[in-house]
């Protein structure tokens, strides 16, 4: 009798491997996919347009500027996706190029990396670590590096329950509770 279910077991898992149903497209660790395949993956899923993405910015940002179109492009991967780091190459007015905006989705075990701006709203798997989620509320970037006194390498994200922003310049780490824009200890 056992043998007969793991017979029909095996043969059940080549039949999905030929016919290629093996659950939904998810991005390998480390491959990149824009919106487009990701919506030629998931037929369903309801492209970014007017309305629903915000246009980033072409110029140096604040974190906050790109939080819109990173979760646009976050949630159409996974619709369970949300905010729990932010990193950007800070200058000290507390703009960036560039943002790298980092989603958990519970559901799906994963974690993506989106960086805003990019024409294609490029999003990378990368490893799922369990993380606090950021909350709706936290004083951005340029907030930061003006109580530090100088840009770096800027990061938010949740510090023993409280967003806190790390300005990384040398030798010279400046920690911000982002609640409050006040400098830390």
């Amino acid at each position: 009798m056992i043998m007969r279910e793991i017979a029909l077991f095996l043969l059940g898992m080549m039949l999905l491997a030929v016919m290629g149903c093996t659950g939904p497209s998810v991005p390998q660790s480390g491959a990149n996919i824009t919106i487009q395949e990701n919506l030629t993956a998931n037929p369903g899923a309801t492209p970014p347009g007017p309305g629903n993405v915000i246009e980033a910015p072409a110029t140096p940002f604040a974190a906050r500027d790109g939080v819109a179109n990173a979760t646009a492009a976050a949630v159409k991967l996974v619709q369970d996706s949300k905010l729990v780091s932010i990193y950007g190459d800070c200058a000290q007015d507390g703009t960036a190029g560039q943002w790298q905006y980092y989603f958990n989705s519970v559901a799906a075990m994963t974690g993506y990396a989106v960086t805003v701006p990019d024409p294609e709203l490029n999003a990378r798997n990368v490893q799922y670590q369990a993380r606090r989620l950021l909350p709706a509320q936290w004083q951005d970037s340029a907030v930061a590096t003006k109580a530090c006194g100088h840009g770096g390498q800027c990061t938010l994200e949740m510090e023993s329950g409280v967003p806190v922003w790390t300005v990384i310049a040398g030798q010279d780490v400046c920690k911000v509770d982002a609640a409050t824009g006040a400098v830390m200890g």
